[in-house]
């Protein structure tokens, strides 16, 4: 991810859509750190994340065995007034079942009624 941006450079600074990119191929490998690290570089430079940038996120979160951070990144959103999809819940319910939990399971299924995901 380095080889696409070096912090300083002006000529290659990301935009919005590289970003979604790069968060992309990290959800694709279950790439967490990445992932979370890409999300803070986002708002070092000013490029306010979306509710895709974390739902993309949230699956590498989940595909990497981090149920923690799904829940991090979740509250996060919230923080920001974003409202997870359809797809990021399923991802993190699919986190909770892996991880065994079943509670928090519980959990985003009724805050999925709550805010009448579709």
């Amino acid at each position: 991810m380095d080889l696409l941006y070096e912090e300083g450079d002006e000529s290659a600074k990301p935009t919005v859509h590289s970003y979604a990119a790069m968060l992309r191929a990290c959800a694709v490998t279950g790439d967490w750190r990445t992932a979370t690290m890409l999300l803070k570089r986002m708002e070092r430079s000013e490029i306010q994340p979306t509710a895709i940038h974390y739902g993309l996120a949230v699956q590498a979160c989940g595909r990497g065995g981090e149920t923690r951070k799904v829940w991090h990144l979740l509250g996060d959103m919230q923080g920001r007034g974003l409202q997870p999809d359809k797809h990021t819940f399923t991802t993190a319910l699919s986190a909770c079942a892996e991880a065994n939990q079943l509670n928090r399971a519980l959990s985003l299924i009724e805050r999925m009624y709550a805010i009448e995901v579709q």
